[in-house]
């Protein structure tokens, strides 16, 4: 099947590589004139945002069914989401996932990784979440003990420590306090 402008949706709808090709071809201009006004101040990110739209395009143009509104309205529409989906992962990606910081061990080693500053901003994050809460977190996440050394001090079970991280981390969550990967 030869694709052209009046058929390149159902192929794409049909999973022609043909047709995809041709979108990109013919309508990638819509998709990086969108990225490039939205995200100019990301430029190093904006061809793999380019890459996810038409991604997202594939994977979801069968939702397309062209009664609401034309294929570029809709192709504009679905840009527009996954810019800002983007640019909300970048701007979030500079907390640091409770997951990702390494235990050091040595006290004076930390004290030279971390900062006061660092140490006022871990607190601010965890403002949120009640006083126990707070020492809860604190206490696994930033001095590195242990569930069981936690439960020993607070003169609870362990399970109960488990759950506290456990809501803790949705409470976060759910407050965008905590969006650059999972705790």
């Amino acid at each position: 099947m030869d694709i052209t402008e009046d058929n390149y949706v159902a192929g794409l709808q049909a999973k022609n590589e043909k047709a995809l090709k041709f979108f990109i071809e013919h309508d990638g201009w819509i998709v990086k004139s969108i990225v490039h006004k939205m995200m100019a101040k990301y430029q190093d990110k904006q061809e793999e945002c380019m890459n996810d739209i038409f991604l997202a395009v594939w994977r979801n143009v069968d939702r397309y069914t062209g009664e609401k509104a034309s294929f570029r309205t809709w192709l504009t529409a679905v840009a527009k989401y996954q810019v800002l989906s983007h640019i909300r992962d970048i701007k979030y990606h500079d907390y640091v996932s409770l997951d990702d910081v390494e235990p050091v061990g040595d006290s004076d080693v930390k004290s030279r990784l971390f900062d006061e500053e660092e140490m006022l901003e871990f607190q601010k994050l965890l403002e949120i979440l009640s006083e126990e809460d707070r020492q809860i977190f604190t206490a696994l996440f930033w001095h590195e003990k242990s569930y069981e050394e936690v439960g020993q001090e607070m003169n609870m079970p362990v399970d109960r420590v488990y759950s506290r991280v456990s809501r803790g981390k949705k409470k976060l969550k759910k407050n965008n306090r905590w969006l650059g990967g999972s705790i």
